[in-house]
């Protein structure tokens, strides 16, 4: 981590052109105003929660303005994760790596592929924010006693008793980046790539990680480019970003044009994750999410070990078949205060709460899920805060046919889980939650696996 426990990078002045007048003088402001307020987060503890807002508005709105550059990226991530500890590993607690995602819903990828990549003798501390439906710390944090917020050490007890650790932004690690990452989801400002760039990296720093792939989803509601090219591009700038602080990084481009998976929801994701540790993946849709989850974790665990492609897919799907990645969650549910028998009561509570079908009300295509009304939907699932933050499981959704599937008026087309008060008060929004066209929106169900 020596690359980035120093004094950081140096911001530019922007280079002056003829003839730009007043407009290099606001420029160079607000290059001198971003850097400044870099500079408040290296202080989060001491400032208010006014000088807290001020500052994280300041960031937002100056990356809505203007794209950052590399060294202001790095600037910010380095702030960031100064605003808690900067945890520096021993050697036995090598090599280590993460798996992340630039965000999304309806995908296995940050918990799935970093338990197949724990099995490979490799250390995976996993730092995450909430996600709005079901993110990784979402989905485990539904299961009781399951103990999502960390310190360096209960870290280090989890990494030796099962090599991977899930954690939660805390005042310990890098706590403005949460700050920040909420306020963006207060302003709508999630999809600024500059900022996921600073987020995902923040977390690496924070948790002494130098190595990490990244799971770049393109799509509608992509955070990071909702096209190919826009993802491709922020994908490259991103590399640019961890090289200049000495740290490697690969990222993997997947499609989700449509459903990854058939599963939304924290229970939902919880179930799908059980099926496939347990080998009883009994659908098409779901085998193929898998093999995308085995396609991540394989490029990550060959570019830290050095070897081939090939030969890390045929051992990842090896230790899946022979139970070793059960083997690695369970013990990572046990080294968490939690227990096979508490996660087998969740995904059973989930199975008999319940359940409506949403049938197509006209001839067509089906074209997919809207997802501000999926979104709305899914806010009875936010964290409730008492003496700590607990995550809620009370509405799901699975879709029954893919996109670009021909309907008629009456077929099955979702069917969403919840307590009969939430389905009524929300009925409006569900019978838009699926969408219907007359055109074949003629999707592409096949996975993309350009790795960058």
């Amino acid at each position: 981590m020596n690359a980035v426990t120093g004094t950081g990078l140096s911001l530019k002045s922007p280079k002056s052109k003829k003839g730009s007048g007043s407009k290099e003088g606001q420029l160079l402001t607000i290059e001198v105003g971003l850097s400044q307020h870099i500079a408040l987060l290296k202080e989060w503890s001491k400032l208010s929660k006014l000088d807290k807002d001020e500052c994280c508005k300041s960031i937002i709105d100056t990356a809505q303005t203007r794209r950052l550059s590399v060294d202001e990226i790095c600037q910010l991530a380095l702030g960031l994760a100064s605003s808690g500890k900067i945890f520096k590993w021993d050697f036995q607690y090598s090599p280590t790596l993460d798996i992340c995602s630039t965000g999304g819903p309806a995908s296995l990828s940050t918990i799935l592929s970093p338990l197949m990549a724990a099995t490979q003798e490799i250390f995976l501390p996993q730092l995450s924010v909430p996600g709005e439906i079901a993110g990784a710390i979402d989905t485990l944090g539904i299961i009781p006693n399951y103990k999502y917020n960390q310190t360096h050490d209960s870290i280090k007890v989890a990494l030796s008793e099962s090599k991977i650790a899930f954690a939660l932004n805390s005042k310990d690690l890098a706590p403005a980046d949460l700050y920040l990452f909420n306020l963006r989801k207060a302003k709508s400002a999630r999809d600024i790539p500059d900022l996921v760039i600073a987020s995902l990296l923040s977390k690496k720093i924070s948790t002494g990680i130098n190595n990490s792939v990244v799971d770049v989803r393109i799509g509608p509601h992509g955070n990071f480019g909702k096209s190919y090219g826009e993802a491709k591009e922020n994908s490259e700038k991103l590399i640019s970003v961890y090289k200049s602080l000495g740290m490697t990084c690969k990222c993997v481009l997947t499609n989700s044009f449509g459903s990854p998976m058939p599963y939304y929801g924290r229970a939902e994701s919880l179930t799908a994750l059980f099926k496939i540790i347990n080998g009883n993946v009994d659908d098409e849709w779901l085998l193929q999410h898998l093999n995308t989850c085995v396609e991540i974790a394989a490029v990550a665990v060959a570019s830290v070990k050095r070897l081939s492609l090939d030969d890390t897919r045929f051992e990842l799907l090896r230790s899946l078949n022979e139970g070793k990645v059960r083997d690695v969650f369970l013990r990572n549910l046990n080294a968490q205060g939690s227990s096979l028998k508490e996660m087998e009561m969740i995904i059973n509570d989930s199975k008999i709460t319940n359940k409506m079908i949403v049938r197509t009300q006209v001839d067509g295509y089906f074209k997919g899920l809207d997802y501000r009304c999926l979104r709305t939907l899914m806010k009875e699932n936010d964290p409730c805060f008492r003496n700590e933050s607990k995550f809620k499981t009370l509405v799901g959704l699975k879709p029954l046919i893919r996109e670009g599937t021909q309907t008629r008026k009456g077929d099955d087309m979702l069917e969403i889980r919840g307590t009969p008060e939430i389905l009524s008060n929300y009925i409006d929004i569900i019978e838009k939650i699926g969408m219907i066209t007359t055109n074949d929106p003629k999707y592409s169900q096949e996975p993309i696996y350009e790795v960058i």
